[in-house]
């Protein structure tokens, strides 16, 4: 017996992680004319962060990027720690502006190709079961 996965909507690229470097690289792909789809597996963006609880910067970063300064200004201005919760909040904001569709606590199963081997979706596993993401 074969079973249908539900279908998502098509986007040009999934980005698989919930980090900062994933979220940036959505949106500068976003930024470029490419539909977009953030996939995290956990219950909230900024794991690289908020997991390790590296809370306080070198008091030399440079904040050279819209989000970079979005995310820590305001503890390099009150010369504090990174507060998580800003983190996970202006993280999943950034997405919503930029209209990036994102799915939290949802891991990839599997790529898939096509005859020629060349990559046309992946399936996603959480708790609605699991569907594909054809991009």
């Amino acid at each position: 017996m074969t079973t249908q996965l539900p279908l998502l909507p098509s986007v040009d690229v999934a980005v698989v992680g919930g980090g900062t470097a994933a979220i940036a690289a959505a949106l500068e792909l976003k930024n470029t004319g490419l539909t977009v789809m953030v996939i995290g597996g956990r219950s909230y963006f900024g794991e690289d962060i908020c997991d390790s609880l590296r809370l306080f910067l070198p008091a030399d970063m440079q904040l050279d990027t819209p989000l970079a300064k979005r995310l820590y200004a305001p503890a390099m201005e009150a010369k504090a720690a990174i507060r998580p919760m800003h983190i996970k909040l202006e993280l999943e904001r950034a997405l919503r502006e930029a209209q990036i569709p994102y799915l939290l606590c949802t891991l990839p199963g599997e790529l898939i190709t096509d005859e020629t081997g060349t990559i046309t979706g992946v399936t996603l596993c959480n708790r609605s079961g699991r569907q594909v993401l054809p991009c």
